[in-house]
């Protein structure tokens, strides 16, 4: 698909239409919004298994692909009418999406099981986390040595994380925990980040 040749498309569909004045930047990102609105409506009260399986059925398929296809043509307009370098913008944006977010695994292939693997992230849910560290800091004497106390740590991280704790994970969890991080995991039970508290 050439997307200028699309854009030019689009631009001769809206002047023979008259319909050049309304298409501000404003206007578009607007109604770029409300097709994507219309795109997250199919799936609104589907589980994540039924959306996963969605395309299965040809008339919801359909349905996916009008909305995207709307959703494509105003983000082509949009950035057609405020002069970007669509390509330009793509390239560099991957690249600040590649230093910001490294591969928790370089060198899987894209598409592979694998690397579809590792890029789901279960976030560990901090809140019961936080208040469960408290509880266990709660109940052992200020004389306990720190060994006892990050052996009481862990059984209150594994209680949490569940079937997804193992021997790799909650070590770092409790790293991250004690040096007041945040962090989730993969649905291997591989940590997948780390990160500071937000203020």
């Amino acid at each position: 698909m050439d997307l200028s040749a699309l854009q030019t498309t689009l631009r001769q569909f809206a002047a023979e239409r008259d319909w050049q004045p309304f298409h501000t930047p404003k206007n578009l990102a607007m109604a770029l919004m409300v097709e994507a609105a219309e795109l997250a409506e199919i799936f609104q009260w589907m589980t994540p298994e039924q959306s996963q399986g969605a395309h299965n059925d040809s008339v919801v398929k359909e349905r996916i692909g009008d909305e995207v296809a709307d959703v494509l043509l105003y983000l082509l307009q949009l950035a057609d009418h405020t002069g970007l370098d669509l390509k330009r913008a793509v390239g560099r944006k991957l690249a600040m999406n590649a230093k910001k977010h490294p591969p928790l695994r370089p060198g899987l292939p894209a598409g592979s099981a694998a690397a579809a693997a590792a890029r789901t992230h279960v976030p560990v849910d901090w809140d019961h986390l936080t208040q469960a560290v408290a509880r266990v800091e709660a109940n052992l004497q200020k004389t306990t040595s720190r060994p006892a106390k990050e052996t009481a740590l862990v059984a209150a991280i594994a209680s949490l994380l569940g079937p997804a704790a193992n021997a790799e994970n909650i070590p770092a969890v409790l790293s991250g925990l004690l040096a007041g991080g945040k962090v989730a995991i993969d649905d291997k039970g591989r940590v997948a980040y780390a990160f500071e508290p937000c203020g």
